[in-house]
Order: C-alpha cells, then structure tokens, then sequence
C-alpha cells in the first residue's frame, strides 16, 4: 500500500516513531499537570463547596465512559487510531479553554453549573490518553510489549516537573496562566501527530487486509477460495470468542473490578489531597506542586524496568505491591498535623510505586489477553474500570466523607484516609486468601501472567538473531503484525503454559 492512499505506515522507520511517542508522552503529562490535579485548587477558587467538587468529579467519569466505548470501538472498527486521538485532542482542548473564557472576555463569572458543564462535555471527549498507549503498544507488538515502561515514563517525567512549576506558577502568577500553558502545548502536541504519525500503523493496515481478504474469499467460488474463506471466517470468529474471553471470564471480571477500586484510591487521593492539606494543615499551593512532582521519584525508574519487574514478579505480585504501597501512603496522610505538613513530602514517591506497579502490569495484562484487532477497546475499557467507574464512586464517596464522615473518631481528610488505608489492606487480605485456597485447591491463581511463553522464546534468541527492527516492513516484526511467513512462527503467544 502507499502512503498517498492513507494507509502506509510500511516504510516508516519503527525507532523514529516510537521516539515521536515519548515526546507526545511528555507534553501529554505536562498539558496535562497544568490543570490536573490543580482543578480543585481551580473549583475552591471559584466558590464551589466540597459536596460540588464531589458533583463535578463524579459526573465527568460516567461521562469519560460513554465516550471510551463510543470512541474505542469506532477507533477499532475503523482501525484509526491517529484520526480519534487528534480530534479528541483537539476537543478537550477547547473546551479547557472555555473553562476561564467567560472571565476573560469580561461577560460573568464561571459558577457550578458552568463548570459542570464543560467538565462533563470535556470528559466525554477525554480518550486521547488511551489512544495513545494502544498506539504505541501497537507500534511495540506482542514481542517488545514489555518495553511499554520506557516510553510511557516520559509521561511521568513531565507530570513531576509540570506539576511542580504549576504549583509555583498557580501561587505567584494566577490560575490563568496554567489554562495558558495547557492550551499551549496541547496545540503543540496536536500539530506533531497530525503532521509525524502515519495515518495507519501497519498492525491497522493488516487487520483490515484480513478483512478484505474473508470478504473477497466469500465471494470467490473455487473450493479453493471457498475453504480460504471459511479459514478467515472461523479466525474471525475466533477473533470475537477471544474477545468475549478476555472480558466475560470469571478473573477478567475480578481484574477488572480490582483495578476499579484502584481507581477508587486513587481518585480519594488525587482529588482530596490538596484540599487535605490547605484547608486542614495550612499547606500552600507550592507544597501541592512539589508533593506532585516527588511522586515520580521510583515512577520512572519502575517504568524504565517495568519488563524486568514483570519476569521477576508476575501481574498479580505488582498489583499487591501496588496496594501495600497505597495502604502505607494513606495511612501516613492520616497522621499528619499542621507542624508536619512538609513530611508529605516523604510519602508522596510511595505514589510512584503504586501507580508504576499497577499500571504497568495492567496494560501489559490488556495487551496480552484482548486480539489485536480490539486493543484500543481493551485499553479504554480499563481506563473505564480505573478512570470512569472508580473515579465516579471515588468523587462521590471522597466529598461526601470529608463532609460528613467519620472513621475511629476523626472527621474530615483525616478520617478519609484512615479509611482508605484500611479499605486498602482489606483488599489485600482478602485478594492473597483467595488466591491461596485457590492454589491449594490446584486451581490457577486469581490474576495470571502470560509471561512464561516470552520467557521461553526471547532470552533463547541470541541479539544478533533477531529481525532488523529499522522499518515496519520487517519479517517477523509489526509489518506482519507478528504473524511470520512461510511457516515461520514469530508471533508470541499470549497465554500461559500449563
């Protein structure tokens, strides 16, 4: 295929683009730390009471999930990844900038109602962030999907350092600046994909080769032909009965419900921190930026070696890892006073460990379970469970609690997180019993890794061995999305060896 038809991506040198990815990785996080975690910083300075920030929070996630299966499954359909990623970009954008709009153009103030508003519509258009990691694992494919870490860091990188110069920018300069900012690079990022990514990757190109070749199969009346297409009818078919697997299975559900109440902890945390810490300890708004930006202290590096901790630790470790790490934070959070305010500094890379843990081994579940031609609704449906579903009871509960809760005799943040940390060690215990009387009983484990097939076929093949990785065309590599010629077998196994 040629590039002037929109669908080439054959010739496009792999490195090149994956160095494109960082760079979107990055000024993804730092567009993003400009408002992020500041926007309840954002909702107290425009009068909004913790029960509406609870409102706020809350509705954008249902919105967020609507818009996830909507835009995954036309993203899949189509096989556009590109094409959905700028104009969800390009949306969001706008309507962040519709946030101070009013104010600036001198016409009124922006109340409740506003806010909810352009937050709500703004979430329903929010997928970029999901896009862009089944992009990029797309242009990885199965055999190098444990380097994931190593570009998706880059957005960790630049949330720390954006959050920390926001936070100082926020206290000194004005809120504006960070909406600013924001739309700044946004724009930057939107103009890079339009003008460097190709319209396809190859993995895209081939999943609808081997569509057109069932529907021209299907035509063809040689028997020849005929068992070709009932060949590519059963893949397909075998393509919907994966699919149907990866989400209905008994531990699809409870890995899915188990990174919703990660999502559930983190939202109490990400959304209620700084109202924690300003209005009950008297921390500043530069504490807020700086606490943000020590969360990426052991973030990086956990993403930088994310495919060797996976070897080492399997999915279901790093993911216990993840909520031990949690507990820990929450429970540190519980005993702060005013005089301590800045040890919040110390617990904060806890952070980075249950975030780098946790998502990386969730991607890398996605990656390996759902077909390749559903991966970009696999990735939204996670980010639906941790973003949308968890967000929405975390918004909701967090407000309401830190209204009206109490937890061993404390009100407010203080009792929030006190019942965080327990909640969390309550997941633990019972996620580690279960699967135990699991194993005694001979049955697998609750949350399993695919990672033994990658174990026995990667490290056995000697560097030099290996397929030139210059360009898409490659045997072996993306160009054939995995799948070898000629009876040979380069395409790695997904599943577990029993």
């Amino acid at each position: 295929m040629s590039r002037a038809m929109g669908e080439a991506t054959e010739g496009e040198p792999r490195e090149r683009l994956l160095r494109m990815m960082k760079l979107l990785y990055f000024l993804n996080g730092f567009s993003g730390a400009s408002f992020g975690r500041f926007a309840t910083l954002f909702y107290l300075d425009r009068g909004l009471h913790t029960h509406q920030i609870g409102i706020v929070e809350a509705a954008q996630p249902v919105s967020t999930a609507i818009g996830n299966q909507l835009f995954g499954y036309v993203s899949d359909r189509l096989q556009r990844k590109k094409l959905v990623a700028l104009c969800a970009r390009s949306l969001t954008t706008a309507l962040l900038l519709a946030l101070p709009l009013p104010r600036w153009l001198g016409v009124g103030a922006t109340g409740f109602e506003y806010i909810l508003l352009v937050m709500v519509v703004m979430a329903f258009f929010a997928v970029g962030g999901g896009v862009l990691d089944s992009y990029t694992l797309d242009l990885l494919g199965d055999q190098r999907r444990g380097e994931y870490g190593k570009y998706r860091l880059w957005l960790a990188v630049s949330w720390g350092i954006g959050n920390a110069l926001m936070g100082f920018v926020a206290d000194h300069l004005g809120f504006d600046y960070n909406f600013i900012v924001s739309g700044v690079l946004n724009a930057l990022a939107i103009g890079i994909m339009a003008a460097v990514l190709p319209p396809r990757t190859s993995g895209e190109c081939e999943v609808l080769a081997r569509r057109r070749a069932t529907l021209l199969a299907a035509d063809e009346r040689r028997s020849g032909a005929a068992e070709d297409g009932r060949q590519e009818a059963a893949a397909a078919e075998g393509a919907k009965f994966e699919w149907g697997k990866a989400l209905l299975s008994p531990r699809a559900l409870f890995f899915f419900m188990e990174m919703m109440f990660i999502g559930v902890a983190f939202t109490v945390v990400e959304k209620f921190i700084f109202v924690f810490v300003i209005d009950e300890l008297g921390g500043s708004q530069t504490l807020c930026g700086l606490s943000v930006a020590v969360t990426v202290i052991f973030e990086v590096p956990l993403f930088h070696y994310g495919e060797q901790i996976m070897r080492k630790l399997g999915h279901e470790a790093m993911l216990l890892l993840a909520l031990v790490s949690y507990s820990l934070r929450t429970f540190g959070y519980s005993r702060l006073q005013p005089s301590t305010v800045w040890y919040l500094l110390a617990l904060e890379p806890l952070h980075g460990i249950t975030y780098g843990l946790a998502w990386t081994a969730a991607v890398d579940k996605v990656k390996a379970d759902f077909p390749p031609e559903w991966q970009t609704t696999g990735m939204l449906l996670l980010q639906t469970a941790m973003w949308s579903c968890g967000r929405t009871f975390g918004s909701l509960f967090g407000g309401f609690f830190m209204s009206h809760g109490a937890f061993l005799g404390w009100t407010g943040g203080r009792a929030l997180y006190a019942c965080a940390a327990v909640a969390s060690a309550t997941v633990i215990a019972a996620h580690v019993l279960t699967t135990a009387v699991l194993r005694l009983c001979g049955c697998r484990a609750l949350i399993e890794t695919p990672l033994p097939s990658l174990i026995i076929l990667e490290p056995l093949v000697a560097p030099a061995e290996l397929p030139n990785d210059s360009s898409f065309g490659d045997e072996g590599h993306e160009g054939n999305n995995g799948r070898g010629e000629e009876g040979v077998a380069t395409r790695v196994s997904a599943r577990p060896i029993n």
